[in-house]
């Protein structure tokens, strides 16, 4: 009964297997994890970016307040007090009066922040005048560690993004020194918190508040877009490959089964349809190993069709491949076991495999199939052995080693099958290795 199945090649990798036996799923999860992969990429340099430009536009801020109080400081106040110009917080409710530098500076910063969402300033110090007890000191913990930082490096600013009324901000404290032209003042004045101060001592604090939500919003909008771009651009791209994969495997698939039937071919005895020599040799030496790594019995039975060229020479060559054909199905339907094969040996010989088989039960196999080559009683008028077609059989086994040959298995067989004739014809005939004669006769 022929039982080869040939096997197509497979990776020894399952990873690879399964990648290519599953690649548009691959295809589609890393397009997937890519666009993802991207996704967040982006969102992130687009914040570390908005982030970076914040610092920058508050650094500017802070430089073009601190330019302001500075020149209207030496171009303003010195020329109004040299006037008479009184300079003072509450310049509104005293005639000839115009506000001091902080003041000025922080109407500018409050003119700039016009929304809740623009760009603010404040001034605060934890020694505030006293009409600015309430806004002007350390009223929060970024105010505190503001001033911490400062102190202890004045030129390197200090700052940090956090929630400011509901909306993401940059909060960016610099340092604001004591001036030599504003030491005097500030000693001097009535309300002063602090009398001693020294030109560069760190008087107070300039923040710059800058609200980044509506970039951040602008950008992950821009963000999606270039994402849905490249969700379609990727989705074309896995079409397209999904089709090329498809017709890929299209043809792999025919050419897999081209090649099946191309070893099935080659495999198959073409007149009879059951397997050939090369077959038999092929699964004889899988059997020999397999016998030998189990110490398990291997018996084989050589079949010879009995006066076949009395047959052609009688009834012509071509009812001569019938009656080859017929006793090829008769052999296969008589083999129960998926183990053994039945194959063409060549010309009008037949050879049956039996792994695990012993030689007794390989006689008694070999008679089943002989007597059922009898009872299809197809007419030979011209046999010696009886007037239908009849076969003789050859039966040799034996447990393989390293001191036994394979091939010296089949011409066991072999020279059973010659005993056979000779005795005859029309029975089975075991093989004795210990003697030239048969071992055992079956008639």
């Amino acid at each position: 009964m022929l039982r080869y199945a040939p096997t197509r090649p497979m990776l020894k990798d399952s990873f690879f297997e399964f990648v290519i036996n599953h690649s548009l799923k691959v295809l589609l999860l890393t397009f997937t994890l890519m666009s993802l992969i991207i996704f967040l990429y982006l969102s992130k340099i687009s914040n570390e970016q908005i982030q970076t430009n914040a610092l920058k536009t508050a650094a500017l801020y802070t430089e073009i307040l601190t330019l302001f109080r500075t020149l209207y400081t030496s171009e303003v106040v010195q020329t109004a007090k040299n006037s008479g110009v009184t300079i003072t917080h509450d310049y509104q409710e005293k005639a000839n009066s115009i506000p001091l530098p902080a003041t000025l500076a922080m109407m500018l910063g409050n003119r700039l922040g016009n929304s809740e969402q623009s760009v603010s300033s404040q001034l605060y110090s934890p020694y505030p005048f006293p009409w600015r007890l309430k806004t002007g000191g350390l009223t929060d913990n970024f105010s505190q560690k503001a001033w911490k930082a400062l102190t202890r490096k004045p030129t390197q600013p200090y700052y940090q993004f956090e929630n400011v009324n509901g909306y993401r901000t940059l909060r960016y404290a610099s340092a604001d020194l004591m001036r030599e032209s504003c030491v005097n003042c500030h000693n001097a004045h009535l309300d002063t918190p602090k009398n001693d101060w020294k030109t560069g001592d760190l008087r107070g604090i300039l923040e710059i508040n800058i609200p980044i939500d509506q970039y951040i919003n602008l950008a992950s909008q821009m963000v999606r877009n270039t994402l849905y771009l490249l969700v379609a651009i990727l989705a074309v791209t896995l079409l397209g490959i999904g089709s090329i994969i498809k017709q890929l495997q299209l043809r792999t698939n025919q050419a897999l089964e081209a090649q099946q039937k191309l070893l099935t071919i080659s495999l198959t005895d073409s007149l009879t349809g059951i397997a050939n020599r090369r077959r038999f040799d092929q699964d004889f030496k899988l059997e020999w190993q397999r016998a030998q790594r189990m110490h398990s019995s291997l018996a084989v039975v050589l079949f010879d069709v009995d006066n076949f060229k009395a047959f052609n020479d009688n009834y012509g060559h071509q009812q001569g491949d019938d009656i080859l054909q017929q006793l090829a199905q008769t052999m296969k339907n008589s083999v129960r076991r998926a183990s053994d094969l039945i194959a063409r040996y060549g010309g009008e010989e037949f050879i049956l495999l039996l792994p695990n088989t012993t030689i007794a039960e390989a006689v008694a196999i070999a008679d089943i199939i002989r007597l059922q080559v009898a009872k299809d009683n197809i007419e030979h008028a011209h046999s010696t052995a009886a007037q239908v077609v009849t076969v003789s059989a050859g039966v040799a086994a034996a447990v393989p080693s390293e001191s036994y040959a394979a091939h010296s298995l089949v011409k066991s067989a072999d020279l059973a099958l010659y005993q056979a004739k000779s005795a005859g014809r029309n029975c089975v005939i075991s093989f004795k290795e210990s003697s030239i004669n048969p071992a055992e006769k079956v008639c």
